[in-house]
């Protein structure tokens, strides 16, 4: 079975509009692990937006190759 991957905006938007456990709803996010580290490096990092990113980072490691 395949997983579908969201949109990096459509991730941190839904971690940012939650009133649950940031870290529950981060984990079962599949997101692009390149991206997300991509685009923490021009992120505040205490926005919410860096918050969001950096819990998405924790659960979609960047695979070395």
């Amino acid at each position: 079975m395949e997983q579908h991957i969201m949109t990096l905006e459509e991730a941190v938007d839904l971690l940012v509009s939650t009133d649950k456990d940031l870290d529950l709803i981060a984990r079962f996010l599949p997101v692009d692990a390149d991206e997300v580290h991509a685009a923490l490096a021009g992120v505040d990092e205490d926005s919410a937006d860096g918050v969001a990113l950096r819990l998405l980072a924790k659960y979609n490691p960047v695979e070395e190759e």
